[in-house]
């Protein structure tokens, strides 16, 4: 149900975001600031440096402090691998991308991969169009049936069928399959890198992994099982944290298909979930938890995004739209029930 009492309009919505964005401009907002990143840079290094130093120490209780740590670094290195993806960090695109490349060797996933899914989900996001009666996802981030299935709209009646026993169990299977969400990201870039002849960087992918490995059996002065097992914990929390990020900003709104007539900015108001705001909160999702104001603007640095987000969430219900923002809690539990049980 919509939050105001007027009906959409997506003219309006659209004429007021254009006029708000030129508004943004002429005030800098856009402009990066230097520090944010050195920050965020600087974190990263506390981060990895931290977690292997107190895996070194061989006593279990630092070493499960280390698990912490290095799975932080994960989710939060994919954020700066964003910042830079969106143009958000260097005027110069070149260096952007340069930049982002090494996503491969710092931590294992593809940038060219994550990039072209990412621009589909931007372009398109919850959308789907229909091939020879058959729904196909055109944003890739709910590309996941048979794993998952976020709306049955993705589903064929045969499909439907077939899934049957499977669509009760999957709000069961949810957690454990955010554990594997970064491995699985791993593997898909590597494919990808595969096949477009971008062997560098699927060569960074395998380095990233069989080098961390190896430093983490030559710090641990214990058994070498016990170093793979910290490894293996380390990829796990830190996959199903960055999958749990990503998942909580669209789940459960509106799966729509192609040419219903939507444009851009009522696209996004309609498909968008925000986190509440805090400091743990902006940190932890990297700026993701204001998913809208990041749609309606992807170019908009992450640390800038509170800035816009008052003025946005008052044109978006000025226009009728429904502004959706919970409590992180409350998005997890919302995400969850979101899944289709038959």
């Amino acid at each position: 149900m919509e939050t105001s009492k007027q009906s959409p309009d997506a003219q309006l919505l659209n004429t007021e975001m254009l006029l708000f964005r030129k508004r943004l401009q002429a005030a800098g907002v856009f402009t990066s600031r230097s520090a944010d990143h050195l920050w965020c840079v600087l974190q990263l290094v506390m981060l990895f440096v931290g977690g292997y130093a107190l895996l070194s120490t061989g006593d279990p209780w630092a070493a499960g402090l280390g698990v912490l740590c290095l799975s932080l670094y994960y989710p939060q290195s994919a954020w700066l691998g964003h910042d830079l993806g969106h143009g958000q960090v260097f005027a110069d695109k070149r260096i952007n991308a340069s930049a982002m490349a090494l996503m491969a060797w710092t931590q294992g996933l593809s940038a060219k991969w994550w990039k072209e899914k990412h621009g589909k989900h931007h372009a398109h996001p919850n959308a789907y169009r229909m091939v020879d009666g058959k729904p196909v996802a055109i944003d890739e981030d709910i590309d996941t049936v048979p794993v998952l299935v976020w709306d049955t709209a993705l589903l064929t009646e045969e499909a439907k069928r077939k899934l049957a026993w499977w669509l009760p169990l999957q709000k069961h299977a949810l957690a454990p399959l955010l554990l594997l969400a970064r491995l699985n990201w791993s593997v898909c870039g590597i494919r990808h890198a595969v096949k477009n002849g971008n062997f560098m960087e699927a060569v960074g992918i395998v380095v990233h992994y069989v080098s961390t490995l190896a430093l983490a059996i030559f710090l641990w002065p214990g058994d070498t099982w016990q170093a793979i097992l910290w490894f293996v914990l380390v990829q796990l929390a830190g996959g199903f944290m960055l999958g749990l990020v990503f998942i909580l900003n669209h789940s459960g709104r509106e799966v729509y298909a192609e040419g219903n007539g939507y444009g851009f900015f009522d696209t996004q108001a309609r498909v968008t979930r925000n986190v509440h705001e805090g400091r743990l909160a902006n940190w932890f999702t990297g700026g993701l938890n204001l998913q809208l104001e990041h749609h309606f603007f992807p170019n908009l640095p992450r640390h800038r995004l509170s800035e816009v987000a008052a003025e946005s969430k008052r044109i978006v219900e000025q226009c009728g739209f429904r502004y959706e923002s919970l409590s992180f809690f409350a998005a997890c539990k919302l995400t969850w029930r979101s899944l289709p049980s038959a």
